[in-house]
């Protein structure tokens, strides 16, 4: 038998229960027009990531498309993703 075969057979259930199990603590959050977020995934009910589109600082001309992640950069406020305000 194949040695990648028999990996798959003897971790390909251990992996499904893995996989299924972190999906099922996955939520996702739809829009909300009054902070102006457009997505946000927690993971075990604690925000993983947020997308936004709004306004982040007095400087700006307008809304600008945004970026969190509390747990794996707390310290980050904003990580921009538009590309107008790359150096933001």
């Amino acid at each position: 038998m194949i040695p990648l075969a028999k990996l798959g057979i003897k971790y390909g259930q251990k992996g499904w229960n893995a996989t299924k199990k972190f999906v099922k603590n996955i939520d996702v959050d739809g829009p909300d027009s009054r902070s102006g977020r457009l997505c946000q995934v927690r993971y075990k009910k604690r925000p993983f990531a947020r997308l936004d589109y709004h306004q982040y600082d007095r400087n700006q001309t307008g809304p600008r498309l945004h970026g969190h992640l509390p747990t794996l950069l707390p310290n980050v406020k904003h990580i921009p993703l538009d590309p107008r305000s790359f150096n933001d």
